[in-house]
């Protein structure tokens, strides 16, 4: 029998693709950081999770354990974890700069320094 690192009723954070089914296609869409929870498995599935409230089956390595975001707070000053933005470009000299929330919606954070102004992922980002 294998071994399955989620089991239901596990909330997951999902970055990947959606199957039509268990052993079905690509349905073409595409996740990022999506919050669910695990509603059934699929033992001989090649896609074998499915979650609550969704039309759709998972590979396990497009999931994660949900972590809680980080407590941050438009006003707040942050600093980037990783030298990135939210579509993954890198941000020179980011390391060392204190930007300031601007926005924030769902995991994305529009933050600025100076006229600079981009989005991060709220996953990306510790408070000072």
């Amino acid at each position: 029998m294998k071994e399955f690192k989620f089991k239901p009723g596990d909330e997951v954070l999902i970055t990947g693709k959606i199957y039509q089914s268990a052993n079905g296609t690509l349905y073409g869409k595409t996740l990022n950081k999506f919050k669910a929870t695990i509603k059934k498995i699929a033992e001989k599935g090649a896609h074998p999770y499915a979650i609550e409230g969704m039309w759709g089956w998972f590979d396990e390595k497009e999931l994660s354990p949900y972590v809680a975001p980080p407590e941050i707070s438009v006003g707040d000053k942050v600093k980037l974890i990783k030298n990135e933005t939210y579509n993954h470009k890198k941000i020179v000299l980011s390391p060392y700069i204190d930007y300031q929330v601007n926005n924030i919606e769902d995991n994305k954070v529009y933050v600025s320094f100076r006229d600079t102004n981009f989005i991060v992922d709220i996953y990306n980002l510790k408070k000072i």
